[in-house]
C-alpha cells in the first residue's frame, strides 16, 4: 500500500536504513547499520573498564555511553517492532472504509513542516555534539599542561582500541568513527521518536473526525439509517482504538528508554555542566537534543489522550436526549467506554503524557544529588578527633535509643540514669557489655559500631530473617483457604479448561524451578565469599566477630574452632537456604494464581467476543454464563487478597528496609555476595508487584471486550446487563498490601 502520511520522514528513514524500501525487505540491513554504529559506545566503555575511570574527570564520557546506550537500545527495539510500525502506517493511510477526514491534506502538510523543522534542529545539535571537541582542541590541550592530565583532545569520548591512536592519522580515524556513529546514531532515534509523533496525531486527526460524524447521525430524521450510521460510527470507533492498542504494544518497549535512561543521562549532563559552564562542553547540546525527542513525544503523548476524553464530551453535548431509548442506551455504552483513553506506555512503569517529563526531571535531579555526593572527594585521615566521635555519635546514638527502650535494668549498672548512659560515650562500653545484650546477639554490631564500621548489612540480614519467619507464619495460618482457592482454580467443569492453560503451566514451572535455582546459587555464592575472606576477616578484624558464617551471630563458645565452625557455618546455611525458599514460594505462588486467574479472565473475553452470535434466546443464555463466570472470577480474587494481603505487606516492609540497607553497604563497597543479595530481593519485590498489576491489567480488560463485542445488534433488555458488567469491570481486581496500598509497577518504582 502506497503510504499517504509522512512521506518524507519515511523517505529520510529509508535513507538511514531503518525502513524497509519494499514490504519484503529484512531487518537485516538494519541491524547492520546499528551494529556498525556501536563502535562508539562499546569502545568508550571498554575503556573505562580498562582503565577504571569512573571519577568525574571522565563525566562527559558516562554521559556518551549512557546517551549512546540508549539510542542502540531506542533504535534496535524500533527495528525489532518495525512490522507493527508498518502495519500502523498503512492503518492510518487507509480511508477506504470510513473516508478521508476533513482538511487531512492541509493538516498532514502542516506536520510534514513540523517534523521537518524537528529534524533540523536534531542535525543542528548533532553537529554541536560531535564539532565542539574539535573546534576547542586547542584550548582542551593548555588545560591538559595546567593540569598535568592526559585527556585525548579533539573526540567525543576516548575509546579503547588495541593500537596507540593518539597522533595523526590514527586519531583522525577513530574521529571520523565517532562523528559516524553519533550522527547516525542521534539522526535515526530522534527520526524514530518523530514518527511515533506522526502516526499519534494522524490518529487524533481520525478521533476528530470520529467526533463531527456523531452530530450527522442525530440529524437524520429516518430511525432505520440513523441506526446504521450509529452501527457505523461505532465500528470507526472500535477502529480507532484498535490502531491506538496496536500503537501501544509496538512503541511500549522502544520508549521504555525515556524511564530507563534519561534520567540518568540528564543527571550526568547536569553535573557535568555545573563543571564546566563554558561552550568547550558539548553536553547542553546533547541535552537540548533529547530534550526535545522527550518533550514533543510527551505532548503528543498527552494530546492523544485528551483528544479521546473528548469524545465522551462531543457526545454527550448533542441531542441524544431527544432519541429513542435504544438509541440512548447505545450513546451510554459510547459514554462507558470513551471514559478510558488510549495511552501510549513508555515501558510497564508510565505511559506519555506532562506528568511524564516532570518525572523525568524529578529523577535527573535526584541523580544530579547523587553523582555530586559520589564525586566529592574522600575526607582527608587527618580529620580532627573531634570531627570523628561527631560522626560516631551521629551514627550509633538512634541504635543506643533503641536499646535504651528495649534492655531492662539498665541504669542499674551505675550511679547515672539510662538516658545519661546512652547519651555519653564512655559510659556506652558498659551498657555494651550488660548481660542482656549479649544474650541478645546484639555484641558483634555494637563492637562494630564502637569501631567507626558499617554495619548495614547485618542490620539488613537481621531485618530479611524477621520478615522471612513473620511471612512463614502468616503462610501457614492461610494455608487452609489457599488450599481452597487452588482446589476452585483447578475445577473446569463448568465452563472448560481456559486456552493457552497448559502452555502457561509449563513456562511458570520453569520460572519456579530458575528462582529456586537462583536461590540456592546466591546463597552459595554468599557463603564461599564469606569462606574465601576467613584469613583477610581474622587479619583485620577489630571486635569479636565469627569469619566465615553465613549470617553475623554470637556463640557462647569459640567458633574459630574448624569443626564447631563447619557445623555452626553448616546449620545456618541450612536455615537461610530454607528461609529463602519458602520466601520466594510465597512470591511465585502469587504470581502463579494471578496468572491462572488471568487465563479465566481471557477466556471470559472470548466467551463475551461471541456472545451476541445467534438469536435472542441463545445469546440470553450465553450473556448469564458470562455474567456468573464473571462473579466466580470475582470471588477468586477476593479470596486471593485474602490470603496475601499481610504477608505482601510485610514483605514490602521488609523488602525496603533490606534494600536501603544493602544499597548503603554496596555503595560503600560492592562485593559479589552483596549484589546477589540485593538482587534477589528486587527479584522477590518485582515478581509480586508483577503479580498485582497482571490482575490489574487483565480485570479491566473485561469491558473492553463488552464494547467490542457486536453489542449493538443485540436486543435492548441485553444491554442493560452489558452496561452493568462493564460498570462492575471498571473498578480492577487487586492484591493489596495490608491496608495501605495495592501490588503494581507504580509501587515497585516507589521502593
Amino acid at each position: 500500500m502506497k503510504h499517504v502520511i509522512m512521506d518524507e520522514l519515511l523517505i529520510f528513514l529509508t535513507f538511514l536504513g531503518l525502513w524497509p524500501r519494499t514490504p519484503t525487505s529484512p531487518k537485516i540491513i538494519s541491524y547492520l547499520m546499528i551494529y556498525s554504529t556501536s563502535f562508539l559506545f562499546f569502545g568508550s566503555s571498554i575503556y573505562l573498564i580498562l582503565h577504571r575511570k569512573f571519577g568525574s574527570d571522565e563525566i562527559d564520557t558516562i554521559e556518551i555511553i549512557t546517551s549512546q546506550f540508549g539510542v542502540l537500545y531506542y533504535l534496535t527495539l524500533l527495528v525489532v517492532k518495525r512490522d507493527g510500525i508498518t502495519k500502523i502506517v498503512n492503518l492510518l493511510s487507509d480511508f477506504s472504509k470510513f473516508g478521508k477526514p476533513p482538511l487531512f491534506d492541509q493538516r498532514s502538510r502542516r506536520l510534514n513542516l513540523l517534523l521537518r523543522l524537528f529534524v533540523t534542529v536534531l542535525l543542528a545539535a548533532t553537529v554541536a555534539i560531535v564539532s565542539v571537541p574539535v573546534v576547542f582542541i586547542n584550548s582542551c590541550n593548555k588545560q591538559n599542561l595546567q593540569l598535568n592530565a592526559t585527556k585525548i583532545c579533539g573526540l567525543a569520548a576516548p575509546v579503547w582500541l588495541p593500537f596507540d591512536y593518539t597522533q595523526n592519522p590514527r586519531k583522525y580515524f577513530v574521529s571520523a568513527m565517532e562523528i559516524y556513529c553519533a550522527t547516525m546514531n542521534y539522526a535515526g532515534s530522534g527520526s524514530g521518536a518523530f514518527l511515533v509523533i506522526g502516526t499519534m496525531e494522524h490518529l487524533v486527526i481520525r478521533i476528530e473526525h470520529l467526533k463531527n460524524m456523531f452530530p450527522e447521525i442525530l440529524n437524520e430524521p429516518d430511525k432505520q439509517i440513523r441506526e446504521k450510521r450509529l452501527k457505523k460510527w461505532i465500528e470507526y470507533h472500535l477502529s480507532i482504538f484498535e490502531i491506538g492498542e496496536l500503537m501501544n504494544e509496538t512503541y511500549k518497549w522502544p520508549l521504555s528508554v525515556i524511564v530507563l535512561c534519561v534520567g540518568i543521562l540528564f543527571g550526568c549532563i547536569g553535573v557535568s555542566t555545573m563543571q564546566s559552564v563554558s561552550f568547550q562542553n558539548s553536553s547542553v547540546f546533547l541535552f537540548f537534543g533529547w530534550f526535545q525527542s522527550i518533550f514533543v513525544l510527551c505532548f503528543w503523548g498527552q494530546r492523544l489522550l485528551d483528544s479521546c476524553l473528548s469524545i465522551r464530551k462531543a457526545v454527550y453535548n448533542s441531542k441524544w436526549h431527544e432519541m429513542d431509548v435504544s438509541f440512548q442506551k447505545s450513546v451510554l455504552m459510547i459514554l462507558i467506554r470513551s471514559e478510558r483513553p488510549v495511552l501510549i506506555h513508555a515501558g510497564p512503569f508510565s505511559y506519555l503524557s506532562n506528568l511524564l517529563v516532570l518525572g523525568v526531571l524529578q529523577t535527573a535531579y535526584s541523580y544530579i544529588n547523587l553523582l555530586n555526593v559520589g564525586f566529592m572527594p574522600f575526607p582527608s585521615p587527618f580529620a580532627s578527633q573531634v570531627q570523628h566521635d561527631r560522626r560516631h555519635r551521629a551514627a550509633t546514638l538512634p541504635f543506643e535509643l533503641l536499646l535504651s527502650k528495649t534492655i531492662p535494668n539498665v541504669a542499674s549498672q551505675g550511679r547515672k540514669t539510662r538516658l545519661e548512659m546512652v547519651l555519653l560515650p564512655t559510659d556506652f562500653g558498659r551498657f555494651r557489655h550488660h548481660p542482656h545484650i549479649r544474650s541478645a546477639g546484639f555484641d558483634a554490631p555494637l563492637e562494630a559500631m564502637e569501631e567507626g564500621m558499617d554495619i548495614s548489612e547485618d542490620l539488613g540480614i537481621f531485618a530479611a530473617i524477621i520478615g522471612l519467619v513473620t511471612m512463614m507464619v502468616l503462610y501457614v495460618v492461610k494455608q487452609k483457604d489457599l488450599s481452597s482457592l487452588l482446589q476452585d482454580l483447578s475445577n473446569f467443569e463448568k465452563f472448560g479448561k481456559p486456552p493457552n492453560f497448559d502452555k502457561v503451566n509449563k513456562r511458570l514451572d520453569f520460572l519456579v524451578k530458575f528462582v529456586f535455582s537462583y536461590a540456592i546459587f546466591g546463597a552459595v555464592v554468599y557463603n564461599l565469599m564469606r569462606i574465601i575472606e576467613i584469613p583477610h576477616c581474622k587479619r583485620n578484624r577489630k571486635i569479636r566477630e565469627v569469619c566465615g558464617v553465613f549470617v553475623p551471630l554470637w556463640t557462647p563458645f569459640d567458633a574459630d574452632y574448624p569443626p564447631v565452625l563447619v557445623l555452626v557455618a553448616s546449620v545456618v546455611f541450612i536455615v537461610v537456604i530454607l528461609i529463602d525458599k519458602v520466601t520466594l514460594l510465597v512470591s511465585l505462588q502469587v504470581l502463579e494464581i494471578s496468572c491462572h486467574i488471568r487465563l479465566r479472565i481471557e477466556q471470559l473475553n472470548a466467551m463475551i467476543l461471541n456472545c451476541f452470535n445467534g438469536d435472542l434466546q441463545s445469546s440470553r443464555k450465553r450473556l448469564n454464563d458470562c455474567v456468573q463466570y464473571h462473579i466466580d472470577i470475582i470471588s477468586y480474587s477476593e479470596r486471593f487478597n485474602n490470603c496475601f494481603t499481610n504477608g505482601m505487606f510485610i514483605h514490602l516492609a521488609t523488602t525496603g528496609i533490606i534494600i536501603g540497607c544493602l544499597e548503603n553497604q554496596n555503595v560503600e563497597g560492592a562485593t559479589p555476595g552483596g549484589v546477589l543479595h540485593l538482587f534477589g530481593w528486587i527479584i522477590s519485590l518485582f515478581t509480586s508487584c508483577l503479580a498485582g498489576q497482571i490482575l490489574l491489567d487483565s480485570s479491566t480488560s473485561v469491558a473492553d471486550a463488552l464494547y467490542n463485542s457486536q453489542w449493538y445488534t443485540a436486543d435492548v433488555k441485553l444491554r442493560k446487563n452489558l452496561i452493568l458488567m462493564i460498570q462492575r469491570s471498571q473498578k480492577p481486581l487487586f492484591l493489596a498490601t495490608g491496608a495501605f496500598n495495592i501490588m503494581s509497577f507504580a509501587l515497585f518504582v516507589t521502593v
